[in-house]
């Protein structure tokens, strides 16, 4: 069973949990940034995939298996809007070519939270936008960690979110594009049980190239929420809901 999960942070405790697991006997796991894994899962080349949840609104054809996501229920710490201007003075918004869901998220909040209307375009190359730095730009994953510090002003879309529904926000869902055997999915589901269960294991591994260890820890145990509950499922179907007319 081939499968794609996300080369950030934070989706280590799935990978951590797949392969230490007796699945991972029976698995080829890849690692990709969020677009390119909805593109593995579509054109056939994976099985299984974890997902941006914009993804699974654009192709309903895909069927979330998984009891599993990356969701925040306060802070995510790696989904910021960052501006050298307040909100009310950004004029254009560059976004992240890696992401589809929060792409989607700021055109939300932009209308429905902020009530302001900039021009968002998009980073086709992460290089040319590190010598050029725009005065406003979204960015996702482990970047946002060193980027972060060359902003004035740092707006948490997942916090921004909770504020204007009260709701959690979901990321990313595991999704297939086929009917799985149920106990093949039950299997994966305890692979990744097992994974954020054991993240103070990662923690304790990590080499600190990035973060430290005590900031590793925080983001495991605050930012991020992995289980993909009632809640997260609410915020996701009121997501979908006010993305439906922006899409």
């Amino acid at each position: 069973m081939k499968i794609s999960t996300i080369s950030y942070l934070n989706s280590l405790p799935f990978i951590y949990g797949l392969q230490n697991s007796p699945i991972f006997s029976k698995i080829q796991l890849q690692l990709e940034v969020p677009r390119q894994s909805v593109q593995r899962l579509l054109s056939h080349e994976v099985d299984i995939a974890l997902i941006p949840v914009a993804a699974i609104q654009l192709n309903p054809e895909l069927k979330i298996i998984s009891d599993f996501c990356i969701g925040a229920t306060q802070k995510v710490d790696t989904v910021l809007l960052m501006s050298q201007c307040p909100i009310e003075e950004i004029k254009e918004i560059y976004l992240d070519w890696e992401s589809m869901t929060s792409v989607r998220l700021i055109k939300v909040l932009m209308k429905h939270f902020w009530k302001q209307n900039p021009e968002f375009k998009n980073i086709r190359d992460y290089k040319d936008y590190q010598e050029t730095l725009p005065e406003s730009v979204v960015l996702i994953g482990d970047k946002t960690f060193n980027t972060r510090k060359q902003y004035k002003y740092i707006y948490d879309l997942a916090e921004t979110w909770q504020h204007f529904t009260q709701l959690p926000f979901v990321f990313a869902c595991w999704a297939t594009n086929q009917d799985l055997p149920q106990p093949f999915v039950q299997e994966f589901n305890e692979a990744l049980r097992y994974g954020i269960t054991h993240v103070d294991c990662i923690v304790q591994n990590y080499d600190e190239k990035l973060i430290s260890k005590q900031e590793l820890a925080n983001y495991y145990h605050q930012a991020i929420s992995y289980t993909f509950d009632a809640d997260k499922q609410k915020g996701m179907q009121l997501f979908f809901e006010l993305n439906s007319p922006l899409i």
